[in-house]
């Protein structure tokens, strides 16, 4: 994922929860649509919708699993 999407970006102030960034991310890079990923907001790791602040920071991570 971090080859296909910038690391470092800036999210527009109009994506005000995580199903945005979702669609804004599969808006402008068609290519990971096709990818399986989650998403983090400051660290944690979200199950579903979450609002966002400016000062969120947001990470696309590939699937994984514990144990």
């Amino acid at each position: 994922l971090t080859e296909i999407v910038d690391s470092g970006l800036i999210i527009d102030s109009e994506l005000t929860d995580s199903d945005s960034v979702r669609k804004y991310l599969l808006k402008n890079h068609p290519e990971i649509a096709d990818k399986k990923f989650i998403m983090a907001i400051n660290k944690t790791i979200i199950r579903q919708n979450t609002d966002l602040t400016e000062l969120d920071t947001v990470a696309i991570l590939p699937p994984f699993s514990g144990g």
